[in-house]
């Protein structure tokens, strides 16, 4: 008997760590938009001044890995979108264009650096 309490007192918390997982677990518009701040975040011609997205980009594959085909289809659509939207800018405004669409997408997920302008 005194075993079976040991034992139960011992699978509450890691009962209650993985009802934890669950709760940072990403919505699939959450998924969506993580997938387009990662496309913005990729671009080449972003690349002078990229934010840090490890911790996005683990976070991101974990949750790959459980998301439903649809979710993941439409995740790698906005990347393509993305990535074709991104090839019309061609001047420096339509990049500038750009770097603030990505830090807009990805004020959400990351810390963006604050960066003066003169």
């Amino acid at each position: 008997m005194r075993s079976l309490i040991i034992a139960a007192l011992v699978a509450i918390p890691a009962l209650s760590g993985a009802a934890s997982a669950d709760d940072a677990r990403m919505s699939q518009t959450e998924f969506v938009r993580a997938a387009r701040c990662l496309s913005f975040a990729n671009l080449t011609a972003l690349q002078s001044d990229k934010p840090d997205t490890s911790a996005l980009v683990a976070r991101f594959n974990a949750e790959m890995a459980v998301k439903p085909d649809d979710i993941q289809r439409r995740a790698s659509s906005e990347t393509r979108r993305t990535l074709i939207y991104a090839l019309q800018a061609d001047t420096p405004q339509e990049v500038q264009k750009l770097k603030d669409r990505r830090d807009r997408l990805c004020s959400e997920f990351i810390e963006m650096p604050v960066v003066a302008q003169y």
